[in-house]
């Protein structure tokens, strides 16, 4: 039952969500062409570096590798389709745009960590006006600086296993590779227990984060088959958006729902989430080892946590809504872990298990 105080802060809650915009303008088309992705692939040849390119409404089936700078502009309803099988773009050239597109269809994951769209090695390469559906990960962004995502919509696998809540607060080590090849020790993720609200069960170990080791099959522990998921569960969820040692990176005024974690970052710096609207995930903003990040006005809403902050510094948390974190396991609305210089200021934080809980961090404040 919502406190009157929870109820008394709806309207901020109802203003802070417009912030969305009109994220992920483009529909599922009907009875729409189908066409190869290599159509698309000569538009992008027949062009200078630097052109805009009209793409015109059909259903593009296949991987578009996006290996030159153009802004692609899709027609309403345009939608790519991976076909099931890795990503579904990648996009591996600087200075490129992509607008105005459906995507859905990408690798089952969580091997190959395939994504709706993958940008890596890349600068000042903007996402915008997107509707990502049904992928393994929505946006992945590896090793680049100027990234721009907004106005898009994210939907995971809302279905789906939620692996590894208890990753903020476990005792048991694991390792995580930094942008430099060496492992670092990073707090160890199970995915043996059952979680709240998805009744699924994760189907064991997880190293790292977005990789799972999967039994060989035949070897039993219910799996069936060559297919790395578990049979039964639905498959495992991904992140909505992963920045993966990303520098002045900005994601704003996008809405995800149903991922593992809603924002997950992983090393970088300089990075700035504003205005975006996260529900129905595991933590909607995981930050590890990242610097200088300012997260808001965001809306984080019935998540398993709202934002959790580990190892990295400074990062500023301001002026956000953050409400109904209520997993009985972990529940907090802010968790600070072996983060230092971390300011929290000016959010409303509602209807948590925990509001705020500092472990072990250096500088910490609020207001």
């Amino acid at each position: 039952m919502r406190t009157a105080r929870a109820a008394a802060s709806l309207g901020l809650i109802a203003l802070l969500a417009t912030c969305g915009g009109s994220a992920g303008a483009a529909t599922r088309g009907t009875g729409l062409a189908e066409r190869p992705t290599s159509e698309i692939r000569a538009m992008i040849e027949a062009v200078s570096p630097g052109a805009t390119v009209a793409v015109p409404a059909a259903r593009y089936v296949g991987t578009l590798v996006v290996d030159r700078s153009v802004t692609l502009a899709a027609e309403p309803g345009t939608v790519l389709d991976g076909g099931g099988a890795g990503s579904v773009v990648e996009i591996v050239a600087s200075g490129v745009t992509l607008r105005g597109f459906r995507i859905e269809g990408s690798g089952a994951g969580p091997i190959g960590e395939p994504s709706g769209v993958l940008v890596e090695a890349a600068r000042d390469v903007r996402l915008e006006d997107l509707t990502i559906v049904g992928t393994y990960l929505g946006i992945t962004v590896r090793g680049t600086r100027g990234v721009l995502v907004r106005d898009v919509l994210i939907r995971g696998r809302a279905e789906a296993a939620i692996e590894g809540e208890e990753h903020a607060v476990s005792d048991q080590p694991g390792e995580e590779v930094s942008p430099e090849g060496t492992p670092s020790m990073v707090m160890g993720t199970s995915g043996s227990g059952e979680h709240e609200g998805h009744g699924m069960t994760g189907p064991g170990e997880h190293e790292g984060h977005g990789t799972t080791q999967a039994p060989e099959p035949g070897s039993g522990g219910g799996w069936e088959g060559p297919s790395p998921l578990p049979s039964g569960n639905g498959g495992l969820r991904g992140d909505g958006i992963w920045l993966w040692n990303a520098q002045d990176a900005v994601v704003r005024d996008s809405r995800i729902q149903g991922t593992r974690d809603g924002i997950y970052l992983s090393y970088g710096e300089r990075v700035l989430l504003e205005g975006n609207v996260i529900s129905d995930a595991r933590y909607a903003i995981h930050d590890m080892y990242a610097r200088d990040v300012t997260i808001r006005r965001n809306v984080l809403r019935d998540n398993l946590s709202g934002c959790v902050l580990m190892y990295g510094g400074p990062v500023l948390v301001e002026g956000n809504a953050i409400v109904e974190s209520g997993s009985p396991s972990t529940g907090f609305g802010v968790l600070v872990k072996d983060a230092g210089d971390v300011l929290v200021r000016s959010n409303v934080i509602l209807d948590d298990r925990v509001a705020v809980h500092v472990d072990d961090a250096g500088r910490t404040g609020g207001a």
